[in-house]
């Protein structure tokens, strides 16, 4: 019994000292985004910014999901030979068009919707793909026109498509909104 309460003590203090090290790690993180324009905390912050840009969309704060957004593509402009530059000029542009279509503004989600294919693709984007959210939006709006062109805009990075487009491209032609899948999700 007594070894029990040993390891019962044990593990407390390892849980502690581990809940401690990532409430550290989650406060140094936090605080780099808050600072100033720093290179490297700059840097920090391009990468972080298309993910808090979401998960402000996906929590209704559009407003600040727009500022997100809006510095997201500013400072992509400082790193377009970064990696996550293609990544940026895409996610920065959906949640922009994805926001105006919220706010009925459907020719801005529209063109939102063309400036997001306008990538020049990124390692992810090149292999995965990219988002179909507001494609799926725009299509559902009745924008058929722009999601064809947004689609053949993806053919030039996306090359691992293994037939996607070109079979979304064909449901889309027919009227139809198609089964993108787990491009929904990232």
């Amino acid at each position: 019994m007594r070894r029990i309460y040993r390891l019962m003590s044990i593990l407390r203090i390892h849980s502690a000292r581990l809940i401690a090290s990532v409430l550290k790690r989650i406060a140094f993180v936090i605080a780099v985004l808050r600072i100033g324009p720093r290179p490297a905390r700059k840097r920090m912050r391009f990468s972080s910014l298309a993910a808090l840009a979401q998960r402000a969309f996906e929590s209704s704060s559009y407003e600040r999901a727009v500022v997100l957004a809006e510095e997201l593509l500013r400072l992509a402009e400082d790193w377009p030979n970064n990696w996550n530059y293609g990544n940026a000029i895409h996610h920065g542009h959906r949640i922009l068009g994805l926001v105006s279509l919220r706010q009925g503004r459907i020719e801005d989600a529209r063109r939102h919707l063309i400036l997001s294919g306008q990538t020049p693709g990124s390692a992810q984007l090149n292999s995965f793909g990219p988002n179909m959210q507001l494609a799926k939006a725009v299509l559902e709006a009745g924008e058929r026109d722009a999601v064809i062109e947004y689609l053949q805009l993806c053919r030039k990075f996306w090359k691992c498509d293994r037939g996607r487009l070109e079979a979304w491209l064909l449901a889309v032609r027919d009227g139809k909104v198609p089964d993108f899948g787990p491009n929904l999700l990232y």
